[in-house]
């Protein structure tokens, strides 16, 4: 470790790592802003508005399953039946370890 070209190898991947985890926590808390907003929206029977702003939120981060389950709620509303499905469907297959199998 006393080499100097690994000290800067190190320091430069703490750097991109740290640049890398900034981005993550912004583009996580403006998904949660969407989303937020669309729970704020669905309360107030905007329902169209809300479904747009779960939008916003699943396109800057897919993998949470917050804003399918939330989108679905509001598909359910509006008995877009096949919609709700779908997103219920996207919450299983990301967290599946939330729904576990029965034994028979």
């Amino acid at each position: 470790m006393n080499n100097p070209k690994t000290r800067i190898i190190l320091s430069v991947a703490i750097l991109l790592a740290l640049a890398a985890a900034r981005l993550t926590l912004a583009a996580d808390a403006s998904a949660t802003a969407h989303a937020n907003k669309g729970v704020q929206l669905s309360q107030q029977g905007a329902l169209d508005q809300a479904v747009v702003e779960f939008n916003e939120a699943i396109k800057i981060d897919p993998k949470d399953v917050r804003f399918y389950r939330d989108r679905g709620g509001v598909y359910l509303t509006m008995k877009r039946f096949q919609e709700a499905v779908t997103d219920f469907a996207k919450v299983v297959e990301l967290a599946p370890k939330a729904f576990p199998r029965s034994k028979r």
